[in-house]
């Protein structure tokens, strides 16, 4: 017969939740992307560089998302608007040259999963949701990450003076998220 602290042990050990893998922003094949509105036509958009941890397990819906996004490498397709994107009326790159998402509360949904977490832009921290799919880790240990998150940009002062008046430029931004996750111990996140 087993010891009974034996037995109490193995069922703990059975009990516990698994552990969330770690992993790190692989831009090889990464996309964070974004949809607004100018003069009532819809323009897309990316941004070059951006990196984070993800910690998640898709077994128990917890972990965590620490993730930039470096606001100077907007790329709207349009030389002209890009420089204005990063003016102290917009982005303002010089003081504020990034934007964080981090989330430590995860639910599971009908098409996945939603992190809640706190978006913050030109340091106006608010709530924000990633409603996102993952994919598990695939022979070469890469996971894969693909998101949503509605933003209104007047919410953190993006658009100041005439360009707090909506009908030229929307107030709703759609971002879109595709990232490749790789292992942490494959190293840094690339800036």
């Amino acid at each position: 017969m087993r010891a009974p602290w034996l037995v109490a042990a193995a069922l703990l050990a059975a009990a516990a939740p698994a552990a969330a893998a770690d992993y790190r922003v692989d831009r090889t094949g990464s996309s964070v992307t974004f949809k607004a509105v100018q003069q009532g036509a819809r323009f897309p958009g990316s941004f070059e560089r951006f990196g984070g941890v993800v910690s998640f397990d898709p077994a128990t819906a917890t972990g965590r998302i620490d993730a930039t996004v470096e606001l100077a490498s907007v790329d709207s397709g349009n030389p002209e608007r890009d420089g204005v994107l990063r003016t102290p009326d917009w982005f303002d790159v010089a003081r504020f040259p990034a934007a964080r998402f981090v989330a430590t509360a995860f639910r599971r949904t009908e098409s996945g999963f939603a992190a809640d977490g706190e978006l913050t832009l030109r340091d106006v921290r608010r709530p924000a949701t990633l409603a996102f799919r993952f994919t598990l880790p695939d022979a070469a240990g890469r996971a894969r990450l693909q998101g949503t998150l509605a933003v209104k940009r007047l919410d953190f002062g993006i658009g100041r003076g005439e360009w707090t008046d909506t009908t030229y430029v929307g107030n709703d931004v759609d971002v879109a998220i595709d990232v490749w996750l790789g292992p942490v111990a494959a190293g840094p996140s690339k800036p």
